[in-house]
């Protein structure tokens, strides 16, 4: 991840499963590159508020 600019490390990301920090976008970027697969595969099941 810090080779893609993203500086997330092992306490961010597990803050980040137990939904006690949102993730930035740079972040959800380099998560995009390193599993290489579209953006829409991180908001499967996530139904938008109304």
């Amino acid at each position: 991840m810090n080779l893609l600019g993203s500086p997330l490390d092992r306490p961010a990301y597990a803050k980040i499963e137990l939904g006690k920090r949102n993730i930035k976008v740079t972040d959800l970027v380099a998560l995009q590159q390193v599993y290489n697969v579209d953006f829409a595969e991180f908001f499967k099941g996530i139904k938008p508020h109304e």
